[in-house]
């Protein structure tokens, strides 16, 4: 696996190697801010002003669960130096 990774990154051109990164992540991001539109905009004419409320007061608190996730799942996959 590590071997199949180290030819990917020393074989593709910089570009390539770049859009193969940058797609997935922005659209990843773009489904996220769908999903939060479309959720506020079903909440707030569904449900009221109330839980509207609500959903923009718990959605930081969301998003750093995401971040913390992302931070120890990217953390713990990476291989440091010396064990390479």
């Amino acid at each position: 696996m590590a071997l199949a990774s180290e030819e990917l990154f020393a074989n593709t051109p910089p570009v390539r190697l770049f859009l193969t990164a940058a797609i997935p992540g922005a659209l990843g991001m773009l489904i996220s801010s769908l999903y939060g539109l479309m959720d506020g905009i079903l909440v707030g004419q569904c449900i009221g002003e109330t839980a509207f409320a609500a959903i923009n007061l718990a959605m930081p608190f969301v998003i750093i669960n995401f971040a913390f996730g992302d931070l120890i799942g990217v953390g713990s996959a990476s291989l440091p130096c010396s064990l390479r």
